[in-house]
C-alpha cells in the first residue's frame, strides 16, 4: 500500500532537517513509541512501537535504518517490524523544499501618545496593524498591540510503501490509511512545535 502526505512547518529548512535527522529529538514525537536504542551509530535503530488499529492494539518490534541522505533535500528510511504472527515492512522517503513566507504576529508595546494629544499616535499605529492583518487575512488578536513579521517555512512531502502480512493483515490494511493520517498528524504537530521551540532557543542564544 502506498501512502503519502505533506505539511508546511513554520521554520527554516535547516532547522527542520536538523530535527528530523536527530533520532533522540524525533523519538519524543513518535506516537506509541515504547523504547528505542541505537544499534549502529547514526544508521540503525531498534524500537518497540504500539499501534492501534481500531479496537486492536499491536506492539511491533522494529529495526529502523537510514538509507540515502541528501542534506536539506531528501532522505530515505526503511523499517522491518514484527508482532506475534505478523510482519510489517515500510520503505519511506521525505523531501524538503522552501515553503511560502508565513505571517507571524508578535506582541509589542504600542507607541504612547503625547499627553497633550489624546493617544493619536497609538491609534494610528493600531489602525495600521489592523489594515495589515486584513490585507494578509489574519484575524484580529485579542490584544491589538502586535507587529507582523514574515517567517520562513519548509514544505515537507513524504511517501511510504507499507506491506503487512500475517494475522493482522486484513484489519491493518483496511484501516491503514486512516491510522497513518492520524499518527502523522500527531507526529507533525509535535515536531512543528518542537522545531519552533528549538529555533527560538537558538535565536535567543545567538542574540545573547
Amino acid at each position: 500500500m502506498k501512502l503519502e502526505g505533506s505539511v508546511v512547518i513554520p521554520a527554516p529548512r535547516q532547522a527542520v532537517w536538523d530535527f528530523l535527522t536527530d533520532p533522540q529529538a524525533v523519538s519524543h514525537c513518535v506516537p506509541g513509541l515504547q523504547s528505542m536504542q541505537e544499534v549502529k551509530s547514526d544508521e540503525l535503530y531498534e524500537a518497540v512501537v504500539s499501534v492501534g488499529f481500531g479496537s486492536m492494539k499491536v506492539d511491533f518490534e522494529a529495526e529502523v535504518e537510514w538509507g540515502e541522505r541528501d542534506p536539506l533535500e531528501r532522505a530515505t528510511i526503511s523499517a522491518y517490524a514484527t508482532a506475534p504472527g505478523s510482519v510489517a515492512e515500510v520503505s519511506s522517503e521525505m523531501r524538503l523544499k522552501d515553503g511560502p513566507l508565513m505571517p507571524k504576529e508578535i506582541p509589542v508595546a504600542a507607541p504612547a501618545g503625547d499627553e497633550s494629544a489624546p493617544g493619536w499616535l497609538a491609534r494610528i499605529w493600531q489602525g495600521l496593524l489592523a489594515f495589515l492583518r486584513r490585507l494578509l487575512g489574519i484575524k484580529d488578536p485579542a490584544k491589538p498591540n502586535v507587529t507582523i513579521i514574515m517567517v520562513e517555512t519548509t514544505l515537507l512531502s513524504w511517501t511510504a510503501e507499507v506491506t503487512i502480512s500475517g494475522r493482522i493483515a486484513a484489519t491493518a490494511s483496511r484501516l491503514m490509511e486512516s491510522v497513518t493520517n492520524h499518527l502523522s498528524k500527531l507526529f507533525f504537530e509535535c515536531a512543528s512545535k518542537q522545531i519552533q521551540q528549538r529555533t527560538m532557543k537558538d535565536a535567543g542564544q545567538n542574540d545573547g
